[in-house]
């Protein structure tokens, strides 16, 4: 197994032999950096494959769309960001042809000759069964039945082990302690000490574009739904004195772009946020017209694959971008 940071999978795609893909669980050609350059690689491969309940412009790009149940036409069990679990019951029979990810996964590893290690000879609702047994449930039945179970220490606090006992319970850093002055980041070329890089900006693209959450989607999700798309129309928020000076009037309808692609949207001009600094939330779906322009207002069109460092995550809130009346 090979891992790649996730905003540099295009580039990986487009750089080696790399002839398949298996997207689950994601809407890669949105929520995705670069949006234009995943299409490349989508486009390079062999083949690609897709599980997906809706036909998301990830769904779309793929050779084959397998469909998969719903979580509430299955029965499974959810970790939440805190000490507990949560269990989901299954509700409803899945529609049409519809099958859950292991079951599909196993299918798939019997052909490819391996079924019995992958499923050790389980159902998903025998792993499931395992799964709750082996755990510190107490009572499995009254947590199927109220579909909750808390661990006393239910919230968690960073480092509470370290802290009891800075000395026996020694972290990775050189030192073993929390290091405000780091010599191995400064090893890597970086300050040893937080500090403020700024943005370089471009004097082609002056205007920094962010891509917060939207506050009716999940990531790109609810964004075929109605009741959701009627509440969160995608715009661009930007500030009175940038729009003035390109003449834009608020409720335009406008492009914003860079190097990387275009996006039309309307605007909201007013002095809710930064001069030089433009809003465009994350997740609304792709919408490409035949001359490669989004008229959904997916910011990912303009975002860049290229990562922060020396971490290598996502840099999705300092976009270079222009805005203009769209014609």
């Amino acid at each position: 197994v090979r891992r790649v940071p996730v905003c540099r999978w295009p580039d990986t795609v487009l750089s080696t032999d790399i002839r398949c893909l298996y997207v689950v669980g994601g809407n890669y050609l949105n929520t995705g950096s670069d949006v234009g350059k995943s299409i490349a690689a989508f486009a390079k491969t062999e083949f690609s494959v897709c599980h997906e309940l809706f036909l998301t412009p990830t769904a779309r790009h793929s050779d084959v769309v397998l469909p998969v149940t719903h979580f509430l036409e299955r029965e499974d069990v959810v970790f939440p960001a805190e000490n507990s679990m949560y269990y989901s019951a299954q509700v409803a029979d899945p529609a049409g042809s519809a099958r859950d990810d292991f079951d599909i996964f196993a299918d798939l590893a019997g052909r490819l000759g391996f079924g019995d290690s992958y499923t050790k000879g389980l159902s998903s609702s025998a792993w499931l069964a395992a799964l709750l047994d082996e755990s510190e449930i107490p009572d499995v039945a009254e947590f199927r039945r109220t579909g909750m179970f808390h661990r006393l220490e239910r919230h968690r606090t960073a480092f509470s082990d370290f802290v009891a006992d800075p000395a026996g319970n020694a972290l990775s850093t050189p030192s073993g302690r929390i290091e405000i002055s780091s010599g191995r980041y400064a090893d890597l070329g970086f300050p040893a000490y937080p500090t403020y890089r700024g943005f370089a900006g471009d004097p082609e693209y002056p205007i920094n574009l962010v891509t917060p959450h939207a506050r009716f989607r999940v990531n790109s999700q609810n964004t075929n739904i109605d009741w959701f798309a009627r509440r969160e129309v995608p715009e661009l928020t930007m500030h009175a004195e940038d729009a003035q000076a390109r003449g834009i009037p608020d409720g335009a309808s406008v492009m914003v772009f860079n190097d990387r692609g275009k996006v039309i949207v309307p605007v909201r001009v007013g002095d809710g946020i930064m001069p030089g600094v433009a809003c465009l939330p994350a997740g609304a779906w792709l919408e490409l017209s035949d001359d490669g322009i989004d008229k959904g207002g997916c910011p990912n069109m303009l975002t860049s694959t290229e990562p922060t460092l020396p971490s290598k995550g996502p840099r999705t809130h300092s976009v270079a971008v222009e805005v203009k009346l769209a014609e």
